[in-house]
């Protein structure tokens, strides 16, 4: 095993790679290079399926439980390759070769693999068949939410792209059905329900925020996260739909894929993204 104190990891990917040839088997390919030039670690992208399908960089979130295993946003494979070329790549970094008998040890030395996970935002879902309640807020400064009566103020009732349900992987992993209720704030509505009036805001012009929680659940209301980054007031949001850990069965549900994914792959290690959100 590496020196954990004075290891050397290498970033063995950018935002700009291409989607040919893939990274996971370029990774495999690099194993032995790696640790023949003394790299002890690597720090590799985000695996999941993401809205933008084979041109993702993968922090655009639609599946975590997907790592490019099922038919979803287009694509089977992500933009970095499939799930068995992902194990490939971290069996030969690890020192083992897949056999038909199982995995044998190479007896290279071992590469820790740490993974980039995104825990903040999820993007690319559905319509939600329902309206939730919310308030219009400042994207510039965010302490600033367009209460009282006027033009474009008061609270509203929106539908966003909040539908997560993954009919191709059909509950395989996890059953979890992501709406609403489970975000805190998103940046694009569809509709927007006011006054016995239903419209739309102009486009980019708006963070809202969701107000509650369903009816008898603890907390009924919904807050901004206050451990996070006080640019713009206060940045808890970033993009798309952001995840309320307001909620235990949010944290509940990223817990298990955590340990899920770690299980899985292997991983030595994670890499939080966008943790000042």
């Amino acid at each position: 095993m590496p020196d954990p104190i004075n290891g050397v990891m290498f970033q063995f990917f950018h935002w700009f790679l291409p989607a040919s040839p893939g990274l996971w088997n370029s990774l495999a390919a690099e194993a032995n290079h790696l640790r023949n030039i003394g790299i002890d670690a690597v720090w590799i992208p985000p695996p999941q399926k993401c809205r933008s399908g084979t041109s993702s960089a993968g922090y655009d979130v639609f599946d975590h439980f997907d790592l490019g295993e099922f038919a979803q946003c287009g694509t089977t494979p992500t933009k970095y390759g499939s799930k068995q070329e992902l194990h490939d790549a971290i069996n030969a970094l690890h020192g083992f070769t897949q056999t038909a008998a199982g995995l044998h040890a190479t007896g290279a030395r071992y590469v820790q693999v740490y993974v980039d996970i995104v825990l903040n935002q999820k993007s690319g879902g559905a319509v939600d068949p329902d309206y939730w309640q919310a308030i219009r807020v400042n994207k510039d400064y965010r302490d600033e939410e367009f209460w009282g009566s006027g033009y474009e103020r008061g609270e509203i009732e929106i539908k966003g792209y909040t539908h997560f349900t993954y009919p191709a992987r059909a509950g395989r992993y996890s059953s979890f059905e992501w709406r609403a209720r489970h975000f805190d704030s998103i940046d694009t509505t569809t509709s927007i329900r006011q006054g016995g009036n239903t419209f739309n805001d102009p486009a980019g012009r708006y963070i809202y925020r969701f107000l509650h929680n369903e009816l008898g659940w603890q907390p009924p209301d919904k807050s901004r996260e206050t451990w996070v980054s006080l640019e713009k007031g206060n940045f808890d949001f970033l993009s798309d739909v952001d995840m309320d850990f307001g909620r235990d069965d949010v944290r509940e549900e990223l817990k298990w894929w955590g340990a899920w994914l770690v299980s899985t792959i292997g991983a030595d290690g994670l890499r939080l993204d966008a943790v000042k959100h």
